[in-house]
């Protein structure tokens, strides 16, 4: 007889045995993933110094990143902490905010994604961006459905599992008008 998994059943697990979480985050969504992590029953750890974040992600229970705030030395410490996790075998997330606005921004993405990221959480846009496709905006339906073919026919959604790290497309950069012209209401 299967045990059906409730999220609730889930959600007390985890609590009898509170993960500790690597937060490298952005300054707006910083106090919000910290009071999230908090009031779930994990313990969150706003590190991101490269002189401590790899050897901190060797004791976190998972990593989570998001480049929303780069600089750096804040990709140092990400690149630290995402190569310690990888070799731990902790989970961890890559949030590639607005990741193909500028050079500098694609080329964090393209390094962290080599690293191969357990989790890629973002909007449509940047999916749809990491996939290869074009957007009009943050979660454009006709940009998700005119893109829709492309990413089921390369994986990116369907759950594929890869042997090799992911490709990372090379990706034209935005106009005024393009993908990245509002981010309004994201961290």
């Amino acid at each position: 007889m299967q045990t059906k998994t409730t999220p609730g059943a889930m959600l007390n697990a985890m609590r009898e045995k509170p993960p500790l979480v690597q937060c490298i985050t952005n300054y707006v969504a910083m106090n919000i993933a910290a009071n999230v992590l908090l009031a779930s029953g994990a313990s969150p750890a706003m590190v991101h110094a490269a002189e401590e974040a790899g050897e901190f992600a060797g004791i976190a229970s998972a990593l989570t990143i998001n480049i929303g705030t780069l600089s750096t030395q804040w990709i140092d410490g990400m690149q630290a902490a995402a190569k310690a996790a990888t070799s731990a075998g902790k989970p961890w997330v890559l949030d590639p905010v607005a990741h193909y606005a500028t050079a500098f921004r694609r080329n964090a993405v393209a390094d962290l994604l080599a690293l191969r990221p357990t989790i890629i959480r973002g909007n449509a846009s940047e999916i749809i961006a990491l996939a290869g496709g074009e957007s009009r905006g943050q979660g454009s339906t006709a940009a998700i459905r005119s893109n829709r073919r492309k990413v089921r026919r390369d994986g990116w959604l369907s759950g594929s599992s890869r042997s090799s790290p992911l490709p990372v497309p090379s990706i034209s950069s935005p106009t005024a008008s393009g993908p990245c012209a509002s981010k309004a209401g994201r961290p």
